[in-house]
């Protein structure tokens, strides 16, 4: 009989080594889970929400939380999360304030309405430009606004609620928030170029001060006067109602959301790195919470200190403080044992392969060799090494990144979560990103025939001139306009081509056809027509296609014109076929362009009047910023990739088989 094989003292000692790396790791798991979930149970109240939500705002006995909801909805929940009732908006809900008994909502339709807390309509009123923030008095007869129409064009409106404008200011900035004061009936509002303006019922500007840096979130208390502004510097500042300062405070983390619970006389604030902080009225730190870092912007519930969070992928949170607590310890160990959890994964490993001494010495081997190659040809790879690195940084890893967060749900420096294709069905059931593709493929058709039509004859006609100096001086001439700035290029056929007292609409007027002058970016029916005409006559490329035509051998016109070859003849069976490289590449460079071009609608119309010149990219943009959907707009943006890489690709394989003919 055969002697069963008996392992030696060495074997075992490895065998040992690996079933206790194993049961220690898996350990650390089964604690790390169960920490998770202990967390989750900490986490206050899910509210079950379907849409985006913009703005979040509460009844003014607190028992009632009103969203504002990117479907065009306000929806009501009661204490117990159900549905209360529901309001239909004809856009997006841009943003919502409460007063007294009234809601005030503005929609990217340009819609401002007053609502009472059971959900009725007390009025609507149209707007000029899009109502970016909203706020009103107490007895819902005056209607506070920040507007923007462009980067541009921005207002700081006061209306009664039969619609009729009381004062309209010029912030020369975008408003990012406007509140109105009950006891002084005065109005602020912060914008974006860092400023903090207090105007009276009149219009006149009664006081202004400067935060340090652009705004990032603010907060205002009636029942104590006390408004509170962060900015992107991390600065967290205290005014009264008459814009006194009262404390300014530099935070060590970014501010992402502020709050004041006048019920507890508090403030809550939220940081970048997932600190949830509670603050006296004095800026003096009460508590300090760690959380998830999950937070978008916070609601505090005047009526009882609840707050209302914000989650990146709109989940809603209620918090009623007595949990908070308990997360700071949690969190503590949790985050102890997701870097314990790596190295225990690494130690098992090791202690696996070392089961196998075959495996490992050949494992080790190889590594050796590699590292002797590099050590032979050290010079050789240490003077590639920066190139490679700066392809990898500023290269590769934004466009692989930026594919791997189409797959999730990410906010930058606070968390990224896979979610698969969600964000991919987000966008196809997005109605504005159709609408945009709609308008994208008639720009695109457009944008090419005017890249290679209007060139061309261009380029002919120069080339037909018999002067010489006078082919010179025409070049000069369409090449002089390029020397203007593409931004400035844009302005100025927004405001003094196109605009009310343009170009276009003075000379209708000079000819006796004034009724036909039109605001033509402000009309649904002329918008994306207008947009199609900036540029004319589309001169464009036509150095290239110029430079192509006086490379053909003159003999070649020659011998077409003693064979009677008109002129026209001539450039669709000579030229064009010697000129198709030429044609080919302006092609492909023009249909990226288009499909990318994004500053020819923010610069013009962002996006207006209603969606009529929206655009895959504008929504895109406006994903990432307004909406903080960065996932959604990674999506977006693979869809863009495939669109342009499809007919580049086309246009590749055309020219393989031409060549190949």
């Amino acid at each position: 009989m055969k002697n069963k094989p008996v392992l030696s003292s060495r074997a075992e000692m490895r065998a040992i080594i690996f079933i206790l790396a194993l049961a220690v790791s898996i350990a650390s798991f089964a604690y790390t889970v169960y920490l998770q979930n202990y967390t989750k149970s900490m986490k206050g109240t899910a509210l079950s929400v379907d849409g985006t939500v913009n703005a979040v705002a509460f009844s003014h006995d607190g028992s009632l939380t009103y969203l504002g909801k990117r479907d065009n909805k306000v929806t009501a929940l009661g204490d117990d999360g159900r549905i209360v009732w529901e309001f239909e908006t004809a856009g997006p809900v841009l943003d919502m304030k409460t007063n007294g008994e009234y809601l005030y909502v503005s929609d990217d339709n340009r819609d401002i309405h007053i609502l009472d807390h059971n959900g009725s309509l007390v009025t609507s009123i149209k707007v000029s430009y899009r109502p970016t923030t909203v706020a009103g008095s107490i007895d819902g007869t005056r209607i506070l606004t920040g507007t923007t129409m462009s980067a541009m064009k921005n207002r700081f409106q006061l209306y009664n609620s039969s619609g009729e404008q009381i004062f309209s200011l010029d912030p020369r900035s975008t408003i990012t928030d406007a509140f109105y004061i009950n006891e002084s009936q005065n109005g602020i509002y912060i914008s974006r170029n860092a400023r903090v303006v207090l105007v009276d019922s009149e219009g006149n500007e009664a006081a202004s001060t400067n935060i340090e840096y652009y705004p990032v979130d603010s907060d205002f208390s009636q029942s104590d006067g006390i408004l509170l502004v962060s900015d992107e510097g991390n600065n967290i500042f205290s005014y009264d109602a008459g814009l006194n300062k009262k404390w300014n405070l530099k935070m060590d983390q970014k501010v992402n959301a502020v709050g004041i619970d006048p019920s507890n006389k508090q403030i809550a604030i939220v940081t970048n790195e997932g600190d949830f902080i509670l603050m006296d009225y004095e800026g003096q730190e009460i508590t300090r919470i760690n959380m998830t870092k999950e937070i978008r912007f916070i609601a505090v519930n005047p009526a009882n200190g609840t707050i209302i969070t914000v989650r990146g992928d709109n989940d809603l949170v209620r918090y009623d403080g007595s949990v908070l607590s308990n997360f700071s310890r949690n969190q503590t160990l949790l985050s102890i044992f997701r870097y314990m959890n790596v190295i225990f994964v690494i130690l098992a490993a090791i202690a696996f392969i070392n089961l196998f001494p075959a495996l490992r010495n050949k494992i080790a081997g190889r590594i050796l060799y590699v590292l002797k190659v590099i050590y032979r040809h050290k010079l050789s790879y240490i003077l590639i090494l920066p190139t490679v690195c700066l392809l990898l940084l500023f290269n590769y890893y934004p466009a692989v990144s930026g594919l791997f967060i189409a797959f999730t749900d990410y906010k930058p420096g606070i968390y990224m979560r896979w979610v698969g294709l969600k964000n991919f069905i987000t966008m196809i059931e997005n109605p504005y990103f159709w609408t945009g593709v709609g308008n994208m493929l008639l720009f695109l058709v457009t944008d090419i025939l005017k890249a290679l039509i209007p060139p061309v004859l261009f380029a002919e006609l120069i080339v037909a001139m018999r002067s010489k100096a006078g082919q010179y001086w025409t070049r000069v001439a369409l090449y002089l306009p390029g020397i203007l700035p593409g931004v400035a290029g844009l302005l100025v056929w927004r405001d003094g081509i196109l605009g009310h007292n343009g170009l276009v609409n003075s000379f209708l007027r000079l000819v006796g056809l004034g009724h036909l002058a039109s605001p033509w970016l402000g009309m649904e029916q002329t918008a994306i027509w207008a947009l199609i005409a900036i540029g004319f006559p589309f001169v464009g490329s036509y150095i290239i296609f110029y430079g192509a035509l006086i490379g053909v051998p003159d003999s070649l016109f020659d011998a077409a014109k003693i064979d009677g070859c008109g002129w026209w003849k001539r450039i669709l069976t000579i030229d064009i076929p010697l000129i198709s490289p030429q044609i080919k590449y302006v092609f492909v460079v023009s249909f990226i362009g288009s499909v990318q071009n994004f500053s020819l609608v923010y610069l013009t119309t962002m996006g207006g009047p209603g969606h009529a010149t929206y655009t895959p990219i504008l929504e895109l943009y406006y994903n990432m910023t307004k909406f903080q959907q960065y996932g959604v707009a990674a999506a977006m943006g693979v869809f863009l990739f495939i669109v342009i890489f499809g007919a580049t690709l086309m246009n590749l394989r055309i020219r393989t088989a031409q060549d190949n003919m």
